[in-house]
């Protein structure tokens, strides 16, 4: 239940209450005006950020080329979360799952270390059964877990709560280029043969 979409945030900031001259240049001046030149967003990747559901989110900082990653901070609700971020594959930016995210609003900050200035992104996480936008949960509810078969042909079993939820499951069918019978299938392991997964594709099967 992944959708792509970006959410982005504008840049805050305040001047250091005793630093510096009176001439503006104190530290958290810096800070700021380091920020502002590098244009630091937070972008939440794995779903809208409002919402999110089951407690993480998925999350990219942008960054411009002045700014060094390890002068950052990022903090979720005022706990340093700094060390889930790593270079993106791209190699601009850092990328991070920060997870433990309490239901309801969640903030999430990133600022130059010793510094005020910041930019932030609040997060609104929900409960992975939901509801989040469709009002409560229909009454009665008919839950029917244990009729619903999957691609593979593998029923998915009785429910595991009230909510109706079963046990998170990944196959992998194919669908032939070649015509003829237009239904998906499972590749086939020969006796010994481990099956396949997003590491290990059927053409190294």
């Amino acid at each position: 239940m992944i959708v792509l979409a970006a959410g982005t945030v504008s840049i805050l900031g305040a001047c250091s209450a005793g630093g510096g001259s009176g001439d503006g240049t104190g530290e958290g001046t810096e800070a700021q005006a380091v920020l502002s030149a590098s244009g630091l967003r937070i972008v939440s990747l794995s779903t809208r950020p409002y919402l999110v559901t089951g407690g993480d989110v998925l999350l990219r900082l942008e960054l411009g080329t002045d700014l060094d990653p390890s002068q950052l901070e990022v903090l979720a609700n005022g706990s340093d979360v700094t060390q889930l971020f790593r270079t993106a594959d791209d190699g601009n930016g850092l990328v991070g799952l920060v997870q433990g995210l309490r239901e309801g609003d969640n903030q999430i900050e990133a600022r130059i270390a010793g510094g005020d200035a910041s930019t932030q992104l609040q997060i609104t996480n929900y409960p992975i059964q939901g509801p989040i936008i469709s009002g409560p949960h229909e009454t009665p509810f008919l839950c029917q877990t244990e009729a619903f078969t999957t691609a593979a042909g593998v029923p998915l079993g009785p429910p595991l709560d009230e909510d109706c939820s079963v046990e998170t499951r990944v196959e992998y069918v194919y669908l032939s280029t070649l015509g003829g019978d237009s239904s998906p299938t499972v590749p086939t392991q020969p006796e010994g043969c481990r099956p396949t997964s997003p590491k290990r594709p059927p053409s190294m099967a």
